[in-house]
């Protein structure tokens, strides 16, 4: 049986180009480290993979990323020290209380004025929520206002919302 973390799997399931947000003006053009984790995004930055096969196969396409998880990566950068954190497709496969301390940790990382790029699924799409489930690596969905709360709990308070795939109204 493959797991869900295998290249096939993720090739399978995942789209290829998944950051969907409108671009964020207010981060391009800033300088200073950019950080990212999970598989994706298309960044030209330095990241890290929890994922050995995945990390792996970023490494032989010239990626810089690190075999570390979330918390252990950030942990390492100091206060105020990043200019762009971004999780494409990451938060719905961590635990709440792990997604806290990780959420705590970007609010000291980021620089003043830094910008922090969450993508996970929209549950509030109907196709969506028909596939959630087949990634049986997902923990669980994080609605927007689940997510605010933990950003603003975690002293990320200004923050924009953006909807790549927004709810159709059902037709009766």
């Amino acid at each position: 049986m493959l797991p869900p973390s295998s290249g096939r799997w993720s090739s399978t399931f995942r789209s290829s180009s998944r950051l969907r947000l409108k671009e964020p003006s207010s981060i391009w053009g800033r300088t200073g480290s950019v950080a990212g984790n999970g598989a994706g995004g298309g960044l030209s930055a330095r990241g890290c993979e929890i994922n050995e096969a995945e990390q792996k196969v970023l490494a032989e396409r010239g990626l810089p990323v690190v075999l570390a998880d979330a918390r252990g990566y950030l942990e390492d950068f100091e206060d105020e020290s990043i200019a762009a954190i971004a999780a494409i497709q990451v938060v719905e496969h961590l635990e709440p209380q792990y997604l806290l301390d990780v959420l705590q940790l970007i609010g000291r990382k980021l620089a003043s004025g830094g910008a922090v790029i969450i993508e996970t699924p929209n549950m509030l799409n109907w196709v969506v929520q028909e596939n959630f489930w087949l990634d049986v690596s997902h923990i669980r969905p994080y609605p927007p206002e689940t997510l605010k709360f933990y950003l603003d709990t975690a002293g990320v308070s200004e923050f924009e919302l953006w909807y790549s795939f927004r709810r159709r109204p059902r037709r009766s």
